[in-house]
């Protein structure tokens, strides 16, 4: 035993290694292997939340000259995490304590990076993962399992007779996921499945809206951290506000937005709805209501930014001021007058030139791909338009092909009045700067902060905004 003077010691010493023991148990070692990827890099991803869907990077690597990569990280509790391999994401579920081994199935990128059949943006790189040391099926194999007994389903019972009543088939797919899953002890898993078969029902409308209210979300816990719960939360209720409520007018919603700019009258306005009186829900559904309004023209923007600003900052209910800021951020770090975030690229000649060198001029900037028909299609009229307004107005086109061999005759010509540059193969850009597909195009102001995010291509008429802003 510890002397008297040495308990607190002893206890303080104790509680250290029960943590120590406890961190122990929620860390995951990755082990990896995408022969073919050698040199590139490879991100281990995680959603801030399942509302926003905000992403996090957990860690980056490159992947070794053997095809190897690994990732050592923390995790609470299961979760969906999700590599980030150039334009792909490739989703699997991390369990605390858990180690796994994932393989990408092998692919010769380097006999792909001439000539145009290369298609990155279509690419999903297959790939497996396994729970090392396992004797019982893990959580990926399980969500596989039911995943395949429903398009199982789906293919046998239903795509050849999609009018019909499918009550029956359902009571059926339901008993055989019951039997199937029978010996599984695991509650994430068996919430997962009860979500995922509700979210099938009403996707084949064997069951009423009301009725999945009532049993999953009317007075029950919210489960935020669960990606099948708030699957299903937002299929059922993504467009209740606008189109689903008996209650709840759309010009009720125009005047708590873009009149009274306020939270209060807004939930107000959803507590006339039955089925939102629980505040919390109500809450998470009016969240899910503006993000969708920031993408609505009937709704002002400054008045769905106030309501959000207030939610970040006063709501009851922390995983709402979470969704809040991250619904805030997503918004506002493309919103005109934001600084453009760092941009690095090369000429043919390899040297690197950053966004900076362009500042003084307006910068229509686009990112394209030599296997795009749409972006090859808008290289004449981007042409002529830089030759119009090229003083005023740098064009700068961005080429994200893996190799910029497959546009040289571009990037090369210096001629043109357009400026080409190859992106380095560096992915992130594409995510710095929101870009979603190819082709897309942002402009910028003379200190380089952002006009549009998203603009228009020159044939859709971008040229008479760029005549606007260049003669004043």
């Amino acid at each position: 035993m510890c002397p008297l003077p040495m308990k607190k010691f002893c206890l303080v010493l104790l509680l250290q290694c029960v943590a120590v023991t406890l961190m122990a148990g929620n860390h995951v070692s990755i082990r990896g292997s995408f022969h073919g990827a050698e040199g590139e890099e490879i991100r281990l991803m995680r959603y801030d939340d399942y509302l926003s869907f905000r992403e996090t990077k957990m860690a980056s690597v490159i992947i070794d000259d053997e095809g190897k990569f690994a990732f050592k990280i923390q995790v609470d509790a299961p979760e969906m995490l999700f590599f980030r391999f150039q334009y792909t994401r490739h989703f699997f579920y991390a369990e605390p304590g858990n180690n796994y081994s994932v393989e990408f199935e092998p692919f010769l990128f380097a006999d792909k990076k001439e000539g145009t059949d290369y298609h990155p943006a279509r690419l999903d790189h297959s790939m497996s993962v396994e729970a090392e040391g396992h004797a019982e099926a893990g959580l990926n194999d399980l969500i596989n399992r039911l995943e395949e007994l429903a398009e199982e389903f789906v293919r046998t019972r239903v795509s050849g007779n999609i009018r019909a009543n499918h009550q029956a088939a359902m009571r059926d797919l339901n008993r055989q996921a019951d039997s199937l899953f029978q010996d599984t002890e695991h509650p994430f898993f068996s919430e997962y499945k009860t979500f995922y078969l509700a979210r099938l029902s009403r996707s084949l409308n064997t069951r009423g809206f009301h009725s999945l209210v009532e049993e999953f979300f009317t007075d029950r816990p919210v489960l935020y951290d669960h990606p099948g719960y708030m699957d299903f939360f937002r299929q059922l209720l993504s467009n209740y506000l606008f189109a689903g409520s008996r209650d709840i007018r759309i010009s009720d919603l125009e005047a708590a937005v873009n009149h009274h700019m306020s939270y209060a009258a807004l939930m107000d306005t959803l507590g006339k709805d039955s089925v939102l009186m629980n505040e919390r829900f109500r809450e998470l559904v009016m969240l899910e209501g503006l993000k969708s309004m920031l993408n609505m023209e009937d709704f002002e923007r400054a008045g769905v930014v106030r309501i959000l600003e207030g939610v970040a900052v006063a709501s009851k209910f922390p995983e709402h001021r979470q969704i809040a800021e991250n619904l805030l951020h997503i918004h506002r770090r493309f919103r005109p007058g934001q600084p453009a975030p760092f941009l690095a690229l090369r000429n043919h000649r390899g040297e690197k030139v950053i966004m900076e060198e362009f500042s003084g001029r307006y910068v229509y900037l686009f990112f394209w791909a030599g296997w795009c028909n749409l972006s090859m299609a808008e290289m004449g009229p981007m042409e002529e338009l830089a030759g119009e307004l090229g003083e005023k107005i740098h064009f700068v086109g961005v080429l994200t092909d893996n190799d910029p061999a497959t546009a040289a005759h571009l990037l090369e010509n210096e001629t043109l009045a357009v400026s080409y540059y190859h992106f380095d193969g560096d992915y992130r850009i594409l995510q710095r700067f929101g870009v979603r597909n190819v082709p897309y195009y942002l402009l910028f102001d003379p200190e380089g902060n952002f006009v549009k995010h998203r603009f228009i291509s020159p044939s859709e008429g971008a040229g008479d905004y760029l005549r606007e802003i260049s003669n004043n």
